[in-house]
């Protein structure tokens, strides 16, 4: 993890990073930027039945969707591989079902975050009448997602 901080110098303050070997997280490139995107600038993402995925930032090891989740939507049965997945909910709310007999339930709605860890087989659900969108942070290597045909299946 890199170690950021304000040094001193001569001059101004500025922002350091101090990388003792190369961080996957950080830009291609390795150096310090700034980058915003806005909703216009999205870029479409591998997308399933009743949710949409935009790609806002992605490097190596890390990629942060957008997700528009339509309302009545149940998507398949699935995990995430080796990432960690973390959210936050924009708008909305919804609920993901997870256990080894897919009978545990997490509900989350606008403001709140949520975590998912590697593997887990999980599906999502939106049972409102509105959309619901979350911002997902996928971390780690590997597939975002596979497809299983529900719990205890890999």
């Amino acid at each position: 993890m890199p170690k950021v901080g304000i040094g001193v110098t001569d001059g101004p303050r500025e922002a350091t990073i101090n990388r003792s070997e190369a961080n996957p997280l950080l830009p291609e490139d390795g150096g310090m930027t700034v980058e915003t995107v806005t909703p216009d600038e999205l870029e479409a993402a591998e997308s399933t039945p009743g949710v949409v995925r935009e790609t806002v930032f992605e490097t190596a090891n890390n990629v942060m969707v957008r997700s528009r989740v339509a309302p009545g939507t149940t998507t398949g049965w699935h995990h995430h591989g080796d990432r960690h997945v973390y959210g936050y909910v924009i708008e909305g709310s919804g609920a993901v079902e997870y256990g080894s007999s897919g009978g545990e339930t997490a509900e989350t709605s606008t403001g709140e975050f949520f975590y998912i860890s590697p593997g887990t087989v999980h599906r999502d659900i939106n049972p409102t009448s509105e959309e619901t969108v979350v911002l997902v942070n996928f971390v780690g290597t590997g597939p975002a997602v596979v497809n299983v045909d529900g719990p205890g299946a890999e």
